[in-house]
This record gives C-alpha cells, structure tokens and sequence, in this order.
C-alpha cells in the first residue's frame, strides 16, 4: 500500500512502514466526526481569540497613534 502512495506522489519515499501506517491512521480521525460538544469549544474559543484579536488592534492603533506613525 505504501509503495502505491508512493508511486502516486502522495507520499515520499524516505517514509518507514511505521510512519506510513501512523499517517494513515491519524489521516482517518481527521474526518471522524467530534459531535456538538467539540463544535461548541471550538467556537468559544474563536470567540476568545477574536475578543484578543480586537483588543491588540486597539492597543496598536494607540501606540500608533501616540508615537506619530
């Protein structure tokens, strides 16, 4: 199986068996559904990173502001 991902161009050679067999599993739970409880995490956490986002703007448009750029 690897041989043929290789031979596709979808995996480099220099791979190992164990590698490969790693990649494949882990590439599989990426599409394994995490319900409404991961979904909702998720989505508190962007709300976070937004509520950050808005306030570094802030404290660079001050600073802009104060040293005259």
């Amino acid at each position: 199986m690897t041989r043929g991902l290789a031979r596709d161009g979808l995996m480099h050679l220099g791979y190992t068996l164990t590698e490969a067999e790693q990649l494949l599993d882990g590439a599989a739970s990426v599409f394994e559904g995490g319900g409404l409880a991961e979904g909702a995490a998720s989505e508190a956490q962007v709300d976070v990173l937004y509520r950050q986002i808005g306030q570094l703007k802030v404290e660079n448009d001050f600073l802009a502001r104060k040293l005259g750029k």
